[in-house]
């Protein structure tokens, strides 16, 4: 019972497959022309500038031949239809009738076939400007069939480009009309340019040509705007308008060169600028300095008298559009300008390490570090020491007595002097220095305890600066003979020595100070 279930649903499944194959249409359009004009197959009917327009073409519905069982054909009727898409949607322009008799029996291909050929007009109204399409529909026992769609357009325009920014000393701009959907006609271009535009050699506002393409020059910067109008076989169409602006004046990387320092006189240019252009130099204060043009692209600043301090060059760049451009560079006048004043601690305690610093100088090259006591220059006394000299910033050993601390800004002009009255807390030295112990001494051979352990001087500063200037730490061990069997340099104070062989040997450890401490060690 259930096996004929099934197979009465594989016959009805391959009677429905049949039935589709046997009823199976095709609707064709061939052979379409518009104005004489042949379109490709499933192509593009684009209209020109008339009202209507005739199209002719060849309709064709083919469905395979077959008959009712007694060799007598199957007759059908249906409609056939041409279908356009306009301004309101689908709309039929030809609805023809179809009767059974109709068809046409082409047994060597085994099909019947519909054909006629016939004509519609079509107008210029029914589509808006983006156009529409036509298509060609057989329907039977309301079972639509359809050919493949031909594209209808509209004569469309377009002005490139439309925003255009014109250089200063522009020697000529191209606009080009571009016919967007190749209507067929006769086409002429009408231009508007208002003024400040060249077309061959002549000024010109407005002229017509048969060119799509026009190479306007200007002569007044900004130009006005460009616009034309297109005609199709004399019919006008939309205006089109590139608007047209001034691009702006630029120098690209372009820096005024010279020395950033002026001791008596210096010379600074601004060369590879465009042309047709000129340069107004200026400084921001005459009383330091003046500046005098050399040619069209250098100057001389001139330092007045003996003052110091920082001035602004200004190279001011105009070109033939009255377009400006301001470069500009910071000039130090004389010996260094200081710029704030010494910082760190002015009552420090003896013994201690203090860092001190100072703002860069503007016009500065280099820095100087020393200690003034009664007027004359030290740089190491009475205990005070610059330990590190980084510039701008120094690392001091505190002294026994009060000093003036020093730094001197200096460039090729002279020097200028930060300083600070530093008076010291105490008179004698709390701080031990750095020291060194042995875990043990006498030491056992291989124990994994014997070490040696390093003692930072308890008035270093803790700072992150300082510890990343000294963070390592170095051990010599020497033995009875004076021969180096041990070195080694770590962040870490804790040293393993747990590989020397029993004997006598000699521990050295250099202090930041620069002394070298010596420890006698046995290992048994």
């Amino acid at each position: 019972m259930k096996n004929n279930i099934i197979f009465k649903r594989i016959i009805i499944i391959l009677i429905f497959i049949s039935s589709i194959t046997i009823y199976s249409q095709t609707t064709t359009i061939t052979n379409l022309q518009y104005q004489g004009i042949p379109i490709p197959d499933c192509g593009s009917i684009d209209l020109n500038s008339s009202s209507s327009h005739a199209i002719s073409f060849n309709l064709k519905v083919t469905r395979p031949y077959f008959t009712g069982g007694s060799g007598n054909e199957i007759h059908e009727n249906g409609t056939l239809k041409v279908i356009l898409n306009g301004n309101n949607g689908e709309f039929t322009e030809l609805d023809t009738g179809i009767s059974g008799a109709s068809w046409t029996i082409d047994i060597s291909n085994n099909q019947s076939f519909i054909s006629f050929s016939p004509s519609i007009t079509l107008f210029s109204s029914q589509f808006p400007t983006n156009g529409g399409w036509l298509v060609a529909e057989y329907s039977s026992n309301n079972t639509p069939y359809r050919s493949c769609y031909y594209d209808i357009t509209k004569p469309k325009f377009k002005l490139n480009p439309t925003n255009v920014t014109v250089s200063c000393g522009s020697t000529g701009e191209t606009f080009t009309v571009s016919n967007e959907n190749n209507s067929p006609g006769s086409l002429s271009y009408n231009w508007s340019v208002g003024s400040g535009w060249e077309y061959q050699g002549s000024a010109v506002s407005n002229f017509t040509t048969s060119s799509n393409t026009v190479i306007l020059v200007p002569t007044a910067f900004p130009p006005s705007n460009v616009s034309v109008v297109p005609k199709l076989d004399g019919v006008s169409y939309p205006q089109l308008i590139a608007t047209v602006s001034l691009a702006p004046f630029s120098l690209g990387n372009q820096r005024i060169t010279g020395s950033s320092t002026v001791c008596s006189s210096r010379n600074y240019s601004l060369n590879g600028l465009p042309s047709n252009t000129t340069i107004t130099w200026s400084v921001s204060n005459t009383n330091l300095a003046t500046v005098t043009p050399i040619n069209a692209t250098q100057a001389t600043v001139t330092a007045v008298g003996s003052g110091n301090g920082v001035v602004v060059l200004t190279a001011l760049v105009s070109n033939a559009c009255n377009q400006t451009v301001q470069l500009t560079k910071s000039v130090n006048i004389g010996a260094p300008t200081l710029n704030g004043s010494l910082n760190g601690d002015n009552n420090p305690l003896t013994g201690e390490y203090k860092w001190y610093s100072v703002s860069a100088a503007t016009g500065a090259t280099s820095y100087e570090w020393y200690f003034d006591v009664g007027g004359v220059q030290y740089t190491s006394i009475n205990g005070w020491e610059v330990d590190i000299d980084q510039g701008t910033s120094a690392y001091i050993k505190i002294g026994s007595s009060n000093i003036v601390l020093v730094c001197k800004a200096i460039n090729s002009c002279g020097d200028r002097e930060y300083y600070m009255y530093v008076n010291v807390r105490s008179t004698t030295d709390p701080c031990p220095g750095d020291e060194f112990r042995l875990s043990s001494n006498p030491m056992k051979s291989g124990s994994s305890t014997n070490k040696v352990i390093i003692i930072d001087d308890p008035c270093d500063d803790p700072s992150p600066q300082y510890k990343t200037a000294n963070k390592k730490y170095t051990v010599r061990i020497f033995d009875e003979f004076g021969n180096q069997v041990y070195k080694k340099q770590q962040d870490d104070k804790e040293f393993d020595i747990n590989e020397l062989e029993k004997g006598f040997y000699v521990v050295k450890y250099q202090t930041k100070k620069g002394e070298v401490l010596t420890k006698k060690l046995i290992i048994q």
